[in-house]
Order: structure tokens, then sequence, then C-alpha cells
């Protein structure tokens, strides 16, 4: 009984986490965020990036770069999602 309720516990946590990572990707999509970010666009590419996930939450939650330009604001969990798709 104890294997069954371990495996069926992993299998929990591994389609919520591919979920938690599609959700990510279609928020990435419908926020528009890959037209400034991404290989060769204006913005830094957001899956190079050496910026940490508590920096990055900042900007995504706070709607400011840290220079102070606009960005998009995101409530926590969309922010979250993002980076979980990012591998963050």
């Amino acid at each position: 009984m104890k294997r069954f309720v371990f495996i069926a516990a992993f299998v929990a946590l591994c389609v919520s986490a591919t979920g938690f990572a599609a959700d990510g990707a279609a928020l990435f999509k419908s926020k528009m965020c890959s037209a400034c970010h991404g290989a060769g666009k204006k913005a830094i590419d957001l899956k190079e990036s050496k910026k940490d996930k508590a920096g990055m939450m900042s900007v995504l939650m706070d709607g400011k770069t840290p220079d102070g330009k606009a960005h998009t604001k995101l409530s926590h969990e969309d922010a979250e999602a993002i980076l979980g798709y990012l591998g963050k």
C-alpha cells in the first residue's frame, strides 16, 4: 500500500509539473513575452539570463525593470508559471 501511495504521489507531482510548464508556455505566448525576449530581440533572452529567480519575480510582479522601464505586470501565480516554463 505504501508503494502505491508513493507512486501515485510521484505521478501527481509529474503531471502537475508538466501542467505548470504548459501553463507557463501559454502565458509566455499570450502575454507577448517573446515580442521582446529571445535570441536577437531588444530585451534579454530570458532562457539565457543569469538573473536569479527573486530578481526575475520582482520585475514580473512590480511591472518595472531594474532601470525603471515599464514592464508587463503579472500576478505571483503567472510569474511563477512563466519562470517554471523558463526553467528558473
